[in-house]
């Protein structure tokens, strides 16, 4: 008889050992993380070239860690994405998740109950199920 696999849903915060060593060589420092917030925070304030949808510290820490906390680089980064959103709302306004639970029930993409070597999440998705969903998509409407 197989041996029986527990399935947690719930979002586990920690990191692996080597992306905590990774952070740390492209610049995430715990101890300088609220300057370089606070004087991000201040740039969108001060000069007043984005509103974004969101001010909190989790948004915002994502686009100091994609330009490797480069504040200004963060601010572009920041001001682009918003001009974004403000030019393409009908991408991101009406999105129902009921509405794709097709892609679901297809069996498109699958997350492993267990991680790999490394301690990742490990997703697989199947292309050629993407493409008969899309064929059927179009057949019934």
């Amino acid at each position: 008889m197989p041996e029986e696999v527990i399935v947690s849903h719930t979002l586990e915060l920690d990191f692996a050992k080597d992306l905590e060593e990774q952070a740390l060589k492209h610049g995430e420092d715990p101890n300088k993380m609220c300057d370089l917030l606070q004087q991000l925070k201040d740039m969108i304030y001060e000069r007043g070239d984005c509103n974004p949808h969101r001010m909190d510290d989790e948004f915002l820490i994502k686009f100091l860690r994609a330009r490797f906390w480069k504040v200004e680089n963060a601010y572009k980064l920041l001001t682009r994405y918003t001009r974004f959103r403000e030019n393409n709302k009908h991408w991101i306004e009406n999105v129902r998740p009921l509405s794709l639970k097709a892609l679901g029930e297809e069996n498109i993409m699958t997350v492993t109950p267990y991680r790999d070597q490394t301690g990742k999440r490990m997703l697989i998705y199947r292309v050629s199920s993407i493409l008969e969903l899309k064929i059927n998509l179009i057949l019934n409407v």
